[in-house]
């Protein structure tokens, strides 16, 4: 029995019903194990500009052929071009630059060039860095096909859409619930790029340049070729496009059950309202408060003045009664004085004179000093008398007032507690009764929306359970073969990780998920993120070359690494690596490109013929 009729089977289906319903997704289970190898290389890189920098400055040109095997391209220093020389080309392969290509760098080029071969098929990627415009030629003139690009995002689609066709590598689609009815997404060239071109910008990843969409497992599957792979994620996306279309139609088969809680709600929703009749208004409360309180702020500050302006008039009242008072008794005393006065003198009996009486103002009898009598002035009792009448009138009248003032604030504090007390009671009752009639009516509208043509809804609902079953179906047979697969590269791992150091390794197991787990004697288990960062690289390169060691698989055969010396290598390290490297791509048949310090060991380890050096006086490779 086939894998196809196997799966067949468990859906309790025929393949050709099968092919038939997976058709408007685009899931091909037919042609799923026809996978064929297509090497690409990497024949010349060429480039021109004119550089500016501090030690030195002028025109530059780059250009250097490339030969299958293990070519390395070193510098006694840091800083000097190498990794330049790969980004470039990496530019032109993925039609845009990365980071690899600094600013100052790009500021430099003016034309870039790199050729290749795809099957043995020439391409030559022309483009002028600084306007993204240019041209892949395919073939040899005046046979050649060409393409012209005429900004960045034409250049990228040119390479994606030629690389995927060419090397036969399907897209890793993904699906992103970023809006209903969600997105669909695709990797395509670039993230397999990222398996070719190897750097560390994610130390702990064996494959790839990131773990979105789970890429570095599917990049495995995809370029080991593990039979069901593609149609497992062609049906994930298949699954997950499905799912959003059942969200929009909003599938719901309680639709009983919701016309019941209708009818609840709707009896909730008049009991409340009839409550909410008998209710006060909110906002007539609310305002009732507030002109209470006005007002009684208002009578409080009346009472507080006429108290201040009665207890002020008052005071005047007495002040002028006290006053009135002492200048009648002044009076009264000066008249019975007046009385008392003698005429005659009680020793002499002699008239007395004032006149005479007043020398020296003493009395010559009783040698008292004499008062000035003053000259006549009015009387002041007389006005005094009417003032202390008028205040007397104004306190009687300021007093009516005190008390009218105090009753209207007596009112007006009742009637600010009555409106206060209202409110509160709303609060507590009334407007919870306003929030859940608002919160019943909201679940009200929910339930009977308008859920779309229920046919529609119910197809689609079978058409996703179908598509679980199978996608189950088909993802066992994918874990089965992935396990025959892995277990084929585990066999081929030990033997790569001692040639390129690991030189204690006895086993070595890839994981499903892309990881990467090394044995060392006594049964010590090591997985690679836990691994020095020379050990990663050199894991990184066997696990490759392994991978195209297989006898099927869609890697094209062509690895670049960069700043191989920077891992944590010594001389001999690096020396003996290199040496491995040139003996795998030779038996192996792919090409190895990389970058490192050390341009003695890779001409000991090499060849000078398969070295790029330094070609300035400062010591730069271009």
């Amino acid at each position: 029995m086939t894998p196809l009729e196997q799966i067949a089977r468990e859906v309790a289906m025929t393949p050709g019903e099968i092919s038939k319903f997976l058709e408007p997704f685009n899931v091909d289970l037919v042609s799923e194990n026809k996978v064929s190898r297509h090497p690409l290389r990497l024949r010349r890189i060429r480039f021109s500009g004119t550089k500016q920098s501090a030690d030195e400055s002028g025109p530059f040109n780059f250009d250097h052929s490339f030969s299958d095997g293990c070519t390395s391209i070193a510098s006694d220093k840091n800083l000097t071009g190498k990794t330049s020389v790969i980004a470039i080309a990496k530019w032109a392969l993925r039609g845009e630059p990365d980071s690899d290509v600094s600013q100052n760098v790009r500021k430099w080029l003016e034309a870039i060039t790199v050729q290749g071969t795809v099957d043995k098929l020439p391409f030559a990627i022309e483009f002028d860095p600084r306007k993204s415009t240019g041209q892949l030629t395919i073939g040899v003139p005046p046979e050649a096909a060409v393409s012209q690009f005429s900004n960045q995002a034409e250049f990228v689609e040119t390479m994606g859409q030629f690389f995927s066709t060419r090397l036969e590598l399907p897209d890793i689609p993904s699906f992103s619930n970023n809006k209903p009815g969600g997105t669909e997404v695709t990797h395509g060239w670039n993230a397999y790029l990222g398996t070719i071109w190897i750097s560390d910008a994610k130390e702990d990843l064996l494959l790839g340049e990131t773990t979105f969409a789970n890429l570095p497992t599917r990049l495995l599957n995809m370029f080991v070729a593990v039979p069901f792979a593609e149609a497992s994620y062609a049906l994930g996306q298949a699954i997950s496009r499905t799912e959003a279309t059942a969200k929009l139609l909003a599938i719901d088969p309680g639709v009983d059950l919701r016309a019941e809680r209708a009818a609840q709600i709707e009896l909730e929703l008049r009991n409340l309202r009839d409550q909410a009749a008998a209710t006060p208004d909110p906002i007539a409360t609310s305002g009732a408060v507030k002109g209470t309180t006005d007002r009684w702020r208002k009578s409080s500050q009346q009472l507080e003045e006429a108290t201040l302006l009665f207890a002020s008039v008052r005071e005047d009242h007495n002040a002028a009664a006290g006053e009135l008072q002492l200048l009648k008794r002044e009076a009264a005393a000066g008249r019975v004085l007046f009385a008392l006065e003698p005429s005659r003198c009680p020793r002499c009996a002699t008239p007395v004179k004032r006149s005479e009486e007043s020398a020296e103002d003493h009395c010559y009898v009783c040698t008292h000093v004499e008062p000035v009598v003053p000259v006549e002035a009015d009387d002041p009792i007389g006005p005094l008398e009417q003032e202390v009448v008028a205040l007397a009138s104004t306190v009687v009248e300021l007093q009516k007032e005190l008390v009218v003032a105090q009753s209207n604030l007596a009112e007006h504090a009742e009637a600010m507690a009555t409106a206060q007390s209202t409110l509160q009671d709303l609060y507590s009752g009334g407007l919870s009764d306003l929030v859940e009639i608002a919160r019943l009516e909201g679940e009200l509208a929910s339930v009977t929306k308008d859920y779309g043509n229920r046919a529609e809804a119910e197809e689609v609902s079978a058409q996703l359970a179908r598509l679980k079953a199978i996608r189950r179906a088909v993802e066992s047979a994918r874990r089965d073969r992935a396990v025959e697969r892995f277990a084929e590269i585990d066999s081929l791992l030990p033997s790569l990780l001692k040639q390129l150091g690991f030189r204690d390794a006895e086993k070595a197991h890839l994981l499903p998920n892309a990881g990467l787990e090394v044995t060392y004697p006594n049964e010590v288990v090591t997985s690679f993120k836990d691994l020095s960062e020379g050990e990663k690289a050199r894991a990184r390169l066997a696990t490759i070359v392994s991978m195209l060691s297989v006898d099927v698989g869609r890697h094209p055969g062509l690895i670049v690494y960069d700043s191989l010396a920077d891992k944590e290598m010594n001389d001999t390290d690096l020396g003996e690596l290199l040496g491995a490297l040139k003996a795998l791509a030779s038996h192996h048949g792919v090409q190895v490109l990389v970058t490192h310090k050390g341009y003695d060991i890779a001409v000991e380890a090499l060849g000078i013929d398969s070295v790029v050096g330094a070609s300035s006086a400062a010591g730069h490779i271009f």
